[in-house]
């Protein structure tokens, strides 16, 4: 299954990688929302995400994913590669 369409002048989603990142975004907004209440869970990081990308998605697709989910899980450390 492709998410990606690519040529040497851009890069899109295909139906299933609109599919995908709708539902990663849900996924996402679901444990966020089971987290926020929980006041045992310590004041540290909870874990570590690392994603590993291409830089021609990183310039288009991925910065307002990452920035949301900075911003809703401020407990998990995140990291990007190239």
């Amino acid at each position: 299954m492709r998410l990606f369409e690519r040529n040497r002048r851009k890069t899109t989603l295909t139906a299933a990688g609109v599919a995908f990142r709708d539902e990663a975004a849900r996924a996402l907004s679901q444990l966020t929302k089971r987290l926020a209440g929980r006041s045992w869970l310590p004041m540290e990081k909870l874990g570590l995400l690392r994603i590993g990308f291409i830089s021609t998605a990183e310039a288009r697709l991925l910065p307002d994913i990452f920035r949301e989910f900075r911003e809703l899980n401020p407990e998990v450390e995140f990291s990007c590669a190239l």
